[in-house]
């Protein structure tokens, strides 16, 4: 039962983090849409105002059909959150399941198929990638990202902060009134920060 609530937690924690911060009476986790905005030049962050602080902005770009400029996109958008810095290329993309599947399409053309086994006793056809990657950074997918979005990251200026007393620590048991049985919570407390959004960016409105 422990297991399967911290599973359950985990969870929730995951798609948290895809989202703004705002639900729970604002006790959510911070989250992805929060710190790379779609409208980078408005909005609060950390206590800083997006409108006037252009340094805090992360970096937007709009897209349309990944099949017609999907690439471009990427390609584009990578430049601009590197702000002339090669530690500022991102580390790891990040999309939905249709746009990653969209974007393994797009590859498939430069795909090669090869024999497993060169003696040829044992040819085995696979097709697809073992992982896909964009200039050396991987690009995941993950349920909870938000629709028609691709996230550009840099994991160098992303950290996410865990209380090194309630990092998922169980609470003592507490047994329960006329039941076999006892009780316990599961306490966290933390935070995802991010130290610089400017190397960090989006690109929206994107179409499978």
């Amino acid at each position: 039962r422990y297991d399967n609530a911290l599973t359950s937690l985990q969870d929730v924690m995951n798609t948290m983090l895809w989202g703004l911060g705002t639900g729970n009476q604002s006790k959510d986790l911070l989250g992805m849409q929060a710190i790379i905005s779609t409208t980078p030049t408005t909005g609060t962050l950390g206590g800083l105002d997006r409108s006037t602080r252009t340094f805090w902005r992360n970096k937007q770009r709009t897209g349309g059909s990944f099949e017609a400029q999907g690439i471009s996109d990427m390609r584009a958008l990578r430049l601009t959150v590197s702000n002339n810095v090669p530690s500022g290329m991102p580390s790891v993309w990040f999309t939905t399941s249709d746009i990653y599947n969209s974007y393994e399409s797009v590859l498939e053309p430069r795909e090669r198929f090869t024999r497993a086994d060169k003696s040829g006793s044992d040819q085995k056809g696979d097709a697809g990638f073992g992982a896909l990657t964009f200039h050396g950074a991987p690009v995941e997918w993950d349920d909870a990202a938000p629709s028609g979005n691709i996230y550009a990251m840099n994991t160098n200026y992303l950290q996410f902060i865990a209380h090194s007393d309630a990092n998922f620590k169980p609470t003592e048991k507490i047994r329960q009134p006329d039941q076999d049985a006892w009780s316990t919570h599961l306490l966290f407390q933390g935070e995802l920060v991010c130290s610089a959004p400017r190397f960090q960016g989006v690109i929206n409105s994107v179409t499978a």
